[in-house]
């Protein structure tokens, strides 16, 4: 009796294997991109549904072993809508992604600018104080400036 139940044992660990070997990772593999602060208030919610991107028990819940094994067979059911479900995290990951490098070129290019107009104002205001022009101030209030 005791060699039935180890070839039934040996069976069901063959048949898990298999089923985990087929069914997505629980969690999807994250882009290796540099993430900043920016829009974190955007990246959370995409987090939180990273976490729940295939159903699971939790191993609190009663008879979650069982649960499980359940669950697995039965993952072939959602296989799909998974994919999908990561295909879309991953593409909004993306677009995050390039919000904060579109935002970052942005910053980049209006300090470039700002100093750009600096410089420009700095060279007016020399050819204006040496080019022989009198200030405003310079002008007597009695005689009309022509």
């Amino acid at each position: 009796m005791a060699a039935k139940e180890d070839l039934a044992e040996e069976l069901a660990q063959q048949i898990r294997a298999a089923i985990a070997g087929a069914s997505p990772p629980a969690t999807p593999a994250r882009p290796a991109v540099l993430e900043s602060t920016d829009l974190e208030d955007v990246r959370i919610p995409i987090r939180r549904a990273e976490e729940h991107l295939t159903p699971t028990i939790p191993q609190a819940a009663r008879f979650a072993r069982a649960k499980s094994l359940v669950l697995r067979a039965l993952r072939f059911l959602w296989r799909d809508q998974a994919s999908f479900n990561a295909l879309a995290l991953e593409a909004a990951n993306g677009v995050v992604a390039a919000l904060e490098r579109n935002r970052a070129e942005q910053e980049r290019r209006s300090a470039e600018l700002e100093e750009d107009f600096r410089r420009r104002d700095a060279a007016e205001d020399r050819r204006h104080d040496h080019g022989g022009h009198r200030k405003a101030d310079d002008v007597p209030v009695d005689r009309e400036i022509k």
